[in-house]
């Protein structure tokens, strides 16, 4: 029921309610608007014999399902049906009148600057380096070079709302896999260029790498998440809970080490 609770409570944050009456808006639109204005998309043009306005929907509803294999969590998914349900509203207004078109653009560019998806503040046992000297002195400086504990790093950046969907997933991991051999940690990476740099991290917009994941060992790099080829470009990856499992072999490996303790 906590966690029912929980769930509720984040999906009526402003965020998804803005988002959502937005959408909505269109069928106001759809209603009270003229005959003459929507026959664009009610008449049947296309391939299928279908309304256009049908064709479009079907086609959007098909490729949202598609994603949700690629999506880490509920939130990730959420998002993305918002996404898509915008961009239709847009195709849609294009074939109704193209001034109530540029409105909604303009809305959707005031929304994307003000409004910022919900943060994730549940449990977890994440360490949150705040300077490179924190992070270098706990993840791979001498001292870290002599100790058996192993950091799972999350790299991340404030602006990529990849990095915040994943947050819950890192969180579930932290607490099911944290123990005396292995911690878990993020540090916001879009502050330290330089260390962006040192990892080969590309921060850009266009960036294919957030958030990437590095274990460390002793101090130095032992596997990352999405990876690089020899020529240090990286893979591109879609990194899931199944597949950080997987790669730093969480299950196989650490937990044999938690036993053994």
């Amino acid at each position: 029921m906590c966690c029912a609770n929980n769930t509720a409570s984040r999906f009526l944050q402003k965020y998804y309610v803005l988002n959502v009456l937005v959408v909505a808006s269109y069928f106001l639109i759809r209603i009270f608007g003229a005959r003459a204005a929507i026959a664009g998309l009610t008449s049947a043009e296309g391939w299928t014999g279908l309304p256009r306005e049908v064709e479009i929907a079907v086609s959007v509803f098909v490729v949202s399902i598609s994603r949700y294999r690629n999506t880490q969590t509920i939130d990730h998914y959420v998002n993305t049906v918002l996404t898509f349900a915008k961009t239709t509203i847009i195709v849609y207004l294009y074939f109704i009148d193209g001034r109530i078109m540029c409105w909604y653009l303009i809305i959707y560019f005031i929304m994307f600057l003000l409004l910022k998806g919900p943060r994730y503040n549940g449990p977890q046992k994440i360490s949150t380096f705040y300077s490179i000297n924190d992070f270098e002195n706990t993840v791979t400086g001498k001292k870290a070079s002599e100790s058996d504990t192993m950091w799972l790093v999350a790299f991340v950046t404030d602006w990529n709302p990849d990095c915040h969907f994943f947050i819950p997933v890192l969180a579930e991991l932290s607490l099911r896999y944290t123990n005396e051999t292995l911690r878990f940690g993020q540090i916001d990476i879009g502050k330290f260029p330089e260390l962006a740099e040192v990892f080969k991290i590309d921060v850009s917009g266009m960036s294919n790498q957030l958030p990437s994941f590095i274990l460390f060992e002793n101090g130095k790099e032992k596997q990352r998440l999405p990876p690089l080829n020899k020529k240090n470009e990286v893979i591109k990856t879609i990194i899931t809970k199944e597949s950080v499992i997987r790669v730093f072999e969480l299950d196989t490996r650490y937990l044999k080490k938690e036993t053994k303790n």
